[in-house]
């Protein structure tokens, strides 16, 4: 940023305060480039051309890694939504996804 950039002045509850503090040092970035990154990233999100592809968390701007336990939900979910969306065999048993066509 340029010391040119508009400047605004900002009130906010403390806890939110406290938590950019500490995000910003986790991430090596002054408070101001924290919060500049974060709504950055929220508008990035939401302007987004496919609803679908936009995340209300979009931790992959921030470079954060998952854990191992947080991977296995998200495949887990995957596989939920994978099933949900397969199409479906006549007469077959709900659940079951119909074979794939050759």
């Amino acid at each position: 940023m340029k010391p040119t950039d508009p400047q605004y002045k900002l009130r906010l509850p403390q806890d939110l305060k406290d938590r950019i503090e500490a995000s910003s040092k986790m991430s090596g970035r002054s408070m101001n480039a924290e919060i500049v990154a974060r709504l950055q990233a929220s508008y990035r999100a939401t302007d987004c051309a496919d609803p679908a592809l936009a995340c209300s968390e979009p931790a992959c701007h921030y470079g954060v890694q998952l854990g191992a336990e947080a991977v296995e939900r998200i495949e887990k979910r995957l596989e939920r939504i994978e099933q949900a969306v397969a199409p479906r065999q006549v007469g077959a048993p709900q659940g079951s996804a119909a074979p794939a066509a050759d």
